[in-house]
C-alpha cells in the first residue's frame, strides 16, 4: 500500500509552503489538487506557485489543461493515481496539495463517479438558471451530493444535476462507488485565525495585482473564453473580466473580488471541518507526524 501525505486547506493558508518544505526533508514530490491551478494561463489569478517557490521539488498537475476544457473529479483521479503511483516507484513520497475538497477525496477515498454522458439539451436549460435555483433543484433530487457541493460554482451544479437526472442505475443511487482504497493517508491541514486568513487574502489579492493579474484575464479574453467560464473560475476573475469591459469599477473589482476569494476559503473551511482531518500549527508539528506515519 503507498503512503501518501495530504496538506489541506482553505486558499492562501499556506498550503504550498509547507507541502515544499517537507517535501525536501522526507524526499517527497507533490501532486497539486487544485481545480484552478490544472489551467494553462492562470497562474496568478489561481495562486500557483512558482518555480522558485518549488525549490527544485518536483510537482505534478500544474497548468496542464486549456481554461476551455472541464476536468471532472473522476477524470482527476485518474491523473492523479498515475502520478502518484509513478511517484511511488521512484522511491519518492507523493505528497498530495490542494484545496478541492471533491478531488482530494476522489483520490484519498479512491471514489469512483457515475460516467454520465453529458446532455446538451439539458445543459442549456440548466444554463438559464442562476446558481441559487441550481442548488435548490439539486437539494431536491440529491441531498446528499448537496451537502459537498460548491453551491456557487455553476458548472459543478450542473453537472451534478445531470448525473441525478441520469436514468441509469448507477447515478439513480446517487450514491459514490467506493473500493478499497490503494492508498494510507496521514491528512495535515491548516486553518489560521480567521482574522489571520482574512489578511493574508487581501495581501495576497494586491499582491496579484502587481505582478499582472489583470493582463493575465486580457490574454483569456483574447482567447474569447465565454462569460459564464470566466465565472467558473473564480469570481475574481468574472469581477476581472466585468472591469476590463468597463462594466464596474476598479474600486468595485477590488472590493468584489478579495469579498468572493474569502467567501470561497469559509466553504472549503465548512468542507474540510466534515472530513477527518490533523489541524497543523506549523512546520515542526507537522514534521513529527509525517515522521510517526512513515515509520508506523
Amino acid at each position: 500500500m503507498i503512503k501518501i501525505v495530504a496538506i489541506v486547506g482553505p486558499t492562501g493558508s499556506g498550503k504550498s509552503a509547507l507541502a515544499v518544505r517537507l517535501a525536501k526533508q522526507f524526499k517527497g514530490e507533490v501532486v497539486s489538487a487544485d481545480s484552478r491551478q490544472i489551467y494553462r494561463g492562470l497562474k496568478i489569478g489561481s495562486g500557483a506557485i512558482t518555480k522558485k517557490e518549488m525549490q527544485k521539488v518536483p510537482h505534478f498537475l500544474l497548468g496542464f489543461l486549456k481554461p476551455s476544457t472541464a476536468l471532472s473529479a473522476e477524470q482527476f483521479r485518474k491523473l492523479a493515481d498515475k502520478n502518484i503511483n509513478a511517484i511511488s516507484r521512484r522511491s519518492k513520497l507523493p505528497f498530495l496539495v490542494g484545496g478541492t475538497g471533491f478531488y482530494l477525496k476522489a483520490v484519498m477515498e479512491n471514489t469512483r463517479f457515475p460516467e454520465v454522458k453529458p446532455n446538451k439539451k439539458l445543459r442549456q436549460k440548466l444554463s438559464r438558471q442562476t446558481s441559487a435555483e441550481l442548488f435548490q433543484l439539486l437539494k431536491k433530487l440529491n441531498p446528499q451530493r448537496a451537502r459537498t457541493i460548491d453551491r456557487h460554482n455553476p458548472r459543478r451544479l450542473i453537472r451534478a444535476l445531470e448525473i441525478a437526472s441520469s436514468q441509469t442505475p448507477q447515478s439513480h443511487s446517487l450514491s459514490d462507488e467506493k473500493s478499497r482504497t490503494e492508498y494510507n493517508c496521514l491528512v495535515l491541514g491548516i486553518n489560521p485565525e480567521k482574522a489571520e486568513l482574512k489578511k493574508k487574502i487581501e495581501r495576497r489579492f494586491h499582491g496579484w495585482l502587481k505582478q499582472g493579474f489583470l493582463e493575465e484575464v486580457r490574454r483569456l479574453k483574447k482567447i474569447k473564453l465565454s462569460q459564464t467560464r470566466f465565472k467558473e473560475l473564480g469570481l475574481h476573475y468574472w469581477y476581472a473580466y466585468l472591469y476590463l469591459t468597463k462594466r464596474i469599477s476598479y474600486e468595485e473589482f477590488c472590493r468584489e473580488s478579495i469579498s468572493s476569494i474569502w467567501h470561497y476559503a469559509k466553504r472549503q473551511l465548512t468542507w474540510f471541518k466534515r472530513e477527518n482531518i490533523i489541524w497543523v500549527k506549523d512546520y515542526r508539528q507537522a514534521k513529527t507526524l509525517v515522521r510517526r506515519f512513515l515509520s508506523s
